[in-house]
C-alpha cells in the first residue's frame, strides 16, 4: 500500500467515525455560498481534498451562533483547471457543512450562473461545477464534489483459496467424522 493510499485510508477511517458508515463515500455535497469569504470544509469529509497539511495559523471564523472556530488544516479542492487560490480550502473540526465561496471562484475569473433551480460554474467556456438548489430550505445550492479515485471506498477483497486446499479440508473433515462414529 503506497503512502498516499495509507493517508486516504486513514482519512476515510477518521472521517467515517463521526458520521453514519456508508459504502458509497465517493462524493461529498458542498453548499455554494455567496456570503462565504473562503472555501470551508468539515474535517469529517476532508478525504475528498488534495494536499492536506496541518495549519497551526489557520483562519478563525464566526459561526451563525456567534461562536468562533479555527481551521486546523488547509487543502485544495480536487478540481483541475482552477488556480490554487480558487481551490484553497480551510478545514475545521466542528463545521456542519462544506461551503464553497462563490466570491473565491469569481476571483479566479470563473463565471457563476445561478437560477432558481441550478448552479453552474465555468471558466474559459469549460464547465467545472454544477449542482441544484437545496430542498432543505437553506436557500443554498448543493454541488457534489467527487473524491479522488485513490480514496474511494473499495470493499475488501476475498482471497482466492486454491481448489486443492478446499479438497484437503473436506477430506480432513470427513475423516474426522468417520473417527467419531
Amino acid at each position: 500500500m503506497t503512502h498516499k493510499n495509507k493517508r486516504c485510508l486513514f482519512n476515510t477511517i477518521i472521517s467515517s467515525s463521526r458520521i453514519p458508515p456508508s459504502s458509497n463515500r465517493s462524493l461529498v455535497i458542498a453548499k455554494a455560498d455567496t456570503a462565504a469569504s473562503a472555501n470551508y470544509f468539515p474535517k469529517r469529509d476532508a478525504f475528498v481534498l488534495n494536499n492536506r497539511t496541518a495549519d497551526p495559523f489557520g483562519p478563525t471564523v464566526i459561526l451563525p451562533d456567534a461562536s468562533n472556530i479555527t481551521a486546523t488544516e488547509s487543502a485544495h479542492l480536487p478540481i483541475k483547471g482552477l488556480s490554487r487560490q480558487a481551490t484553497a480550502t480551510s478545514i475545521f473540526e466542528n463545521l456542519h457543512s462544506f461551503l464553497i465561496s462563490l466570491g473565491q471562484l469569481c476571483d479566479d475569473n470563473c463565471i457563476v450562473h445561478l437560477d432558481k433551480q441550478k448552479i453552474e460554474v465555468s471558466k474559459n467556456n469549460k464547465l467545472f461545477l454544477k449542482g441544484h438548489r437545496s430542498k432543505s430550505g437553506d436557500g443554498l445550492w448543493n454541488i457534489p464534489i467527487p473524491s479522488p479515485p485513490s480514496c474511494r471506498y473499495q470493499p475488501p477483497s476475498i482471497p482466492q483459496v486454491p481448489r486443492q486446499s478446499i479438497n484437503v479440508v473436506l477430506r480432513h473433515d470427513k475423516s474426522r467424522s468417520d473417527l467419531a462414529q
